[in-house]
């Protein structure tokens, strides 16, 4: 029984010895994959964090973008960052369009015109186009801030917007479609030379023609574009400090967005969509992520974008919402069908009057809205017919 005992007290301590040998391995070899991961993980956050924290930065395109939201941006930039801003911005040769307004409430607006075109005329720019209360300037791209600050100084500042597109690109694919469409014209003319049958010397004759026109819509539209970057566009709305708004006071519309309604200022800067449209090559597509903008080698500008569908109508319904709390501000209005849109085409009461178009549709939830500006009698009856057939083919995806 003692050596019986015995044998058992030494199988248990060999067990307990196996036992702690076993956990010890385990033990081993569970701590480092424990502590290396943990380690690693901790670097791989900062690095993320460092990351995200780089690429959610300021730059100078946040500033450009316009808005105040974008130079309240550049405004919390620390010293050090603005110095590799201002850099960039030095070396930046990307080719940029810069449009600003300014809503300003004034003593006199007939004076206050008159000081704008004087300012304009002095900075080596002139006035686009001038209304009964707005004025349109073309300022040097080097004064545009300049300016844009010395009007402010001209009133009580109401509204101040500034918007800025990238049209580097857009401008590249213009030119190397202007060097292909001349590289073909010459190859044609070339062909027709040796050709004798009259049906072939014909269609050679057809394309010619119509490379021709491509060309010489491209060569407009390149010229546009490198004006709008030369000169920079300022619009300025005025309002007379002292008048009667009992009858032209928008804040009486119960709907926001139609208030805010206007043919030279993009309020409405958001588009819940991707829209299709068909447009000749005289207008210039500016790239913009958040709203669909063009402007014609005339001044023909389209801007699309969207707001919610609050409350809940159809097209028609705010087809006839858009004319019937508008249409007072106009000389004349006219109900239009154009495609998916339901417009409504405002004349304004200038002596030389410019056509508003507002064109809307709806799609569940959200309001699509599509507005025309043809500054003047001249590029209303010249483009009016082609740009309404733009919109009726249009698409919303």
């Amino acid at each position: 029984m003692k050596q019986f005992g015995k044998a058992r007290i030494i199988f248990m301590i060999f067990v307990i010895i196996l036992i702690i040998l076993v956990i010890s391995s385990l033990i081993t070899a569970t701590i480092p994959f424990l502590s290396a991961p943990k380690s690693s993980q901790n670097q791989y956050d900062y690095k993320q964090k460092m990351d995200e924290s780089s690429s959610s930065g300021v730059t100078s395109e946040d500033y450009e973008g316009g808005y105040e939201r974008g130079i309240s941006k550049r405004e919390d930039i620390s010293t050090k960052d603005q110095d590799s801003v201002n850099q960039e911005e030095q070396v930046d040769d990307r080719m940029k369009v810069y449009f600003g307004f300014l809503r300003l409430r004034v003593d006199n607006i007939t004076e206050s015109r008159s000081t704008i075109s004087s300012m304009a005329d002095e900075a080596g720019g002139y006035v686009e186009e001038s209304y009964e209360d707005t004025i349109i300037i073309r300022i040097p791209k080097e004064l545009f801030k300049e300016i844009l600050g010395r009007l402010m100084n001209l009133g009580e500042v109401l509204n101040k917007s500034i918007e800025t597109y990238d049209v580097t690109d857009f401008f590249q694919d213009l030119t190397a479609r202007l060097e292909i469409a001349k590289t073909t014209r010459d190859r044609l003319y070339a062909l027709l030379e040796r050709i004798t049958d009259v049906k072939e010397r014909l269609k050679i004759l057809k394309e010619i023609r119509r490379l021709s026109e491509e060309i010489e819509n491209i060569n407009l539209t390149l010229e546009n574009i490198k004006r709008l970057i030369s000169f920079s566009r300022i619009t300025i709305k005025l309002e007379q400090r002292l008048t009667d708004l009992s009858t032209e006071n928008k804040q009486t519309i119960p709907f926001a967005w139609i208030a805010a309604l206007d043919p030279f200022y993009i309020s409405l800067a958001r588009l819940s969509g991707r829209v299709s449209i068909n447009l000749g090559d005289e207008f210039a597509v500016f790239k913009n992520k958040r709203y669909f903008f063009a402007e014609s080698t005339e001044g023909v500008r389209l801007h699309i974008a969207s707001t919610k569908n609050t409350p809940r109508g159809d097209s028609e319904f705010w087809q006839k919402a858009v004319e019937y709390h508008l249409s007072r501000f106009y000389k004349g209005t006219e109900f239009l069908d154009l495609g998916v849109f339901k417009a409504v085409e405002f004349t304004s009461k200038d002596a030389e009057p410019f056509t508003y178009i507002v064109g809307v549709f709806v799609r569940k939830d959200t309001i699509f809205v599509c507005e025309v500006l043809f500054p003047n009698r001249k590029t209303y009856s010249e483009w009016g017919d082609e740009v309404k057939e733009y919109i009726t083919g249009s698409t919303i995806r």
